[in-house]
């Protein structure tokens, strides 16, 4: 008879696919992997350590404690989304029968609006570097260009030197959407 694949054997199967079919960001892959190894490590401590031994209770329980402990809701939910991410993947690829996360919805959680800066704020920010140093007006520049194109700092950091246009007055950047 096989010996039936342990929870982590699974966890590592599921970050295995994740990375080369589901194309998951490599924030988003190392967010889902801590969060599922804490997951399991709560499993452990209930002594479910084989996928068919999971119910619908034992995920409520994780999320439960996840709370008490102080987890912030947008936190938990993320926690979620990789439960459920996972115990799809099991049932997928049959080591469980049954996936007791697929009736869990998403937590509708409450939209912060942005604190944004003032129009004072903005100046002095923009002139905080200076122009007395190359690193100065290196750094000026950057903040014109995250501030003026509504870049995020990812963003500004990836883009190459290609991707601008001193010339015809352009940048390319690429991000989320």
């Amino acid at each position: 008879m096989p010996k039936r694949p342990t929870l982590d054997d699974c966890l590592d199967r599921f970050l295995e696919v994740a990375v080369f079919e589901a194309g998951l960001a490599e924030q988003t892959l190392a967010a889902y992997a801590a969060d599922l190894q804490r997951y399991l490590a709560f499993l452990a401590t209930q002594d479910l350590l084989a996928p068919q031994d999971i119910l619908r209770e034992d995920i409520t329980d994780h999320l439960v404690a996840l709370l008490a402990e102080g987890l912030a809701p947008r936190s938990t939910a993320r926690h979620l989304s990789a439960i459920r991410s996972f115990h799809r993947f099991l049932k997928e690829e049959r080591l469980a029968g049954s996936d007791p996360a697929a009736d869990f919805e998403a937590p509708r959680l409450s939209k912060k609006l942005p604190r944004y800066l003032n129009a004072k704020e903005i100046d002095r920010l923009l002139e905080a570097p200076g122009a007395a140093t190359p690193e100065g007006i290196r750094d000026s520049a950057i903040l014109e260009t995250f501030y003026s194109c509504g870049l995020r700092i990812s963003e500004l950091a990836q883009a190459p030197l290609t991707a601008l246009s001193l010339e015809e007055g352009w940048m390319r950047v690429h991000g989320k959407g």
